[in-house]
């Protein structure tokens, strides 16, 4: 199994010097096996993935929640207007907000030139509810909902192939017993680390974790690799490696996420 982060970011999307390291896109991570791609929201980052030639013929895109940050990216994913693909887009129901009507707004006249699902060949749009349980073109794809994120929350996602298992776990704030379970054992989980000690005392409520919580996330569901994501877009390279040094001296088996990092399982 092969894993890729392509955004990393959380918020909107950032640019300078010093935020080269880490990246600026925001969130999207690639998982292959077999012949199946299955993709992890659609912030700016599945942009560069599209161009990138690394997707299979078969794409599951699992939306994680609608905002912005997690969907921008979406109406300039190339591949979804490619006929050489099989797609399926999950996403869950928010407020009485489903995939299809996200869809419909991204096309809405004064934000988009054209109807994107009309353009979009071989396209299936599913709901994901919480605790569904899917298997799909050689993969295990589970799913639970927190509330901890506002407007509506947000869906976990645990992914297995090939006896591999990864867990992302963005928009959420640490210490979810629901999210801990559902990661117990995993091989890597990709944890919300947005806020510094610090920062989270001033935004506690706001749904972010700060980096000492993902860490004590994966303590207690005793995973093998700890991933910080989703970085606060005025988090600069030097202040992310700092984060990542002080969570390592907690959970030694810790690494920011950046664009680029690959990690094969």
């Amino acid at each position: 199994m092969y894993v890729e982060i392509f955004g990393a970011r959380g918020t909107y999307p950032i640019s300078g010097k010093e935020f080269l390291n880490y990246g600026g896109n925001t969130a999207c991570i690639l998982i292959n096996s077999g012949n199946t791609s299955v993709i992890i929201d659609a912030g700016t980052g599945i942009i560069n993935l599209s161009r990138s030639r690394k997707l299979l013929k078969n794409i599951i895109l699992l939306l994680t929640h609608y905002h912005l940050d997690h969907i921008t990216g979406l109406p300039y994913a190339s591949f979804l207007y490619s006929d050489g693909f099989n797609k399926v887009i999950y996403g869950p129901n928010i407020l009485g907000i489903k995939i299809d009507k996200v869809l419909e707004f991204l096309s809405l006249p004064f934000l988009f030139p054209f109807d994107i699902v009309d353009k979009i060949p071989n396209l299936k749009l599913r709901t994901i509810e919480n605790g569904d349980k899917k298997d799909r073109e050689g993969f295990k794809i589970s799913s639970i909902h927190s509330s901890s994120h506002p407007m509506g929350g947000v869906m976990t996602y645990r992914i297995e192939a090939e006896g591999k298992s990864i867990v992302v776990a963005t928009d959420i704030e640490g210490g979810d017993e629901k999210v801990i379970k559902m990661a117990e054992g995993a091989d890597i989980l990709i944890h919300d680390a947005q806020y510094t000690e610090e920062e989270y005392l001033l935004f506690q409520g706001y749904g972010h974790s700060s980096s000492k919580m993902a860490a004590e996330t994966a303590k207690k569901a005793e995973v093998k690799k700890l991933i910080l994501f989703h970085h606060a877009p005025n988090h600069s390279d030097s202040l992310i490696k700092n984060e990542e040094e002080k969570t390592k001296k907690l959970f030694p088996e810790t690494e920011a996420g950046f664009e680029g990092m690959k990690l094969e399982l």
